[in-house]
Parts: C-alpha cells; sequence; structure tokens
C-alpha cells in the first residue's frame, strides 16, 4: 500500500510541476523515474516503459506536427518537459493504473477519455495550446488515445504470451495480468 500511494503522489506531483513548468521539475522526475525503475520496476515493467515512452512520444509529436497541439515556445518536436511526462506517466502502468491496465474492457474507453482530460487540464494550466474547438479536440484525442491503448495492450499481451514460457516466477508474478 505504501507503495501505491509513493506512484500516486510521485506521478501527480511531477504532472504537476512538469505542465506548470516549474524549475526543478524535470530534474526531480528524471530522479523519481530512475529510482522508480531502478528500486521497483522488474524488467517486464522497464520493457513496457520504454515502449509506452517511445509510443506516446511519437503520438504526441504526430499530434504536435498534425497542428492538434501548439507550444510556446516552439519546439523541433515536443517540449522536453512532455518527454519527461511519458517517462513518469508509465511508472504507473503496473502500480497505480494497474486496477486499469489489467482490464481492457475498461482501459480503452477510460484511457482514451482520461487522456483528453489530461490534455485539457493541460491546456487550462496554459502547458500546451489546443487550437481547433474543443469538442474537434476531445474527440480526436479520445479516438487516438483510444487506439494507442488498444494497441499498446494487445503488444504487451502479445510480448507477455512469447515470453510466458522463458521467463522466471518471479517476473511473471509481476504481469499485470497475473493477478486479479
Amino acid at each position: 500500500m505504501k507503495m501505491l500511494l509513493i506512484n500516486i503522489i510521485g506521478f501527480q506531483v511531477c504532472w504537476l510541476g512538469l505542465v506548470l513548468k516549474l524549475p526543478l521539475a524535470i530534474p526531480i522526475a528524471l530522479a523519481y523515474a530512475l529510482w522508480h525503475l531502478l528500486m521497483i520496476a522488474d524488467a517486464s515493467e522497464r520493457r513496457l516503459t520504454a515502449l509506452v515512452v517511445i509510443a506516446g512520444i511519437l503520438l504526441d509529436g504526430s499530434l504536435t506536427v498534425l497542428g492538434v497541439f501548439q507550444f510556446a515556445p516552439e519546439p523541433l518536436w515536443l517540449p522536453i518537459w512532455l518527454c519527461v511526462l511519458w517517462l513518469i506517466f508509465a511508472t504507473t502502468l503496473k502500480h497505480s493504473l494497474r486496477w486499469l491496465w489489467t482490464r481492457q474492457r475498461w482501459l480503452l474507453p477510460l484511457g482514451g477519455l482520461g487522456a483528453a482530460a489530461s490534455y485539457l487540464a493541460g491546456a487550462r494550466l496554459d502547458a500546451v495550446e489546443l487550437p481547433y474547438p474543443l469538442w474537434i479536440t476531445t474527440l480526436i484525442l479520445t479516438l487516438c488515445w483510444t487506439a494507442f491503448w488498444w494497441i499498446l495492450w494487445m503488444g504487451h499481451d502479445r510480448h507477455v504470451a512469447r515470453q510466458s514460457t522463458g521467463v522466471e516466477a518471479s517476473d511473471q508474478n509481476q504481469d499485470p495480468r497475473s493477478s486479479p
């Protein structure tokens, strides 16, 4: 329970600091992520983290190129704080978001809506500009994120299924679908 609270609070504090672009937010978030990956995460979670970070940065970068997001000052691809935010977010999937990650029927709609809500909150805090009408942006984000979560979950599910015969028992116990 203690680690779950640390994960919830750690993510929320880092999210807020990064979105508000506080001066020490990036180093604190990176230190938190490093601690999590070295002290808490197993090999399966570290692979999932890498996959989530890469996929999330590609998705956000694509949405930025397509004009769904605008950042000031305009970055070459994405602001560094948003890339770090992806790393922090990935630390929640097997911990504070485990309940969602382990249930695909909830992951897809709630993951899509939750992601859209997160960007709308970021826009209210002036972290990102959303130039399209709110309903169009919400629809685009919800659809993109629903697809993102489906692809990510299916990819991870297939990887776990392939690895299940060669993975140590301790790693299998850490997989989110190995327990209810």
